[in-house]
């Protein structure tokens, strides 16, 4: 896994404390590249996404498995200049966005959910 200054660690450690999981982290590595020269070599595994690992999955070097029960959540925001008013540009983008994600959660129910989704214009609402 990455050190404590990565925000992505942050999540894992928070994960693992909230369900009474003690990790047995015996490196920390700075980069996506040399965690997955580690674990494709065999020398050690790593949580993350499957994006980090999906050409290796796709080759057969290496095998994930979904944690579950409880299932891992993490919440995406999409950020804004919210002093100036937003030009054309950025609404047809934002509202591109939102349909992307919205089309991924549908194909891919396993791995996103749009449960809840809302996108809040005002700053106020975002927690």
């Amino acid at each position: 896994l990455p050190s404590t200054k990565f925000e992505y660690r942050k999540l894992v450690d928070g994960f693992a404390e909230e369900i009474g999981v003690e990790l047995n982290i015996v490196h920390e590595v700075e980069s996506v590249q040399p965690i997955r020269y580690l674990i494709r070599e065999g020398l050690g595994f790593s949580v993350g996404s499957i994006g980090a690992v999906k050409w290796e999955v796709e080759s057969g070097h290496v095998g994930t498995a979904r944690i579950v029960n409880p299932t891992p959540v993490r919440t995406l925001y999409l950020a804004e200049n919210v002093s100036r008013p937003s030009s054309r540009a950025i609404e047809v983008v934002r509202d591109q966005l939102v349909a992307l994600v919205a089309e991924v959660a549908h194909e891919n129910p396993d791995i996103l959910s749009v449960e809840g989704f809302e996108l809040y214009e005002d700053q106020e609402q975002i927690d």
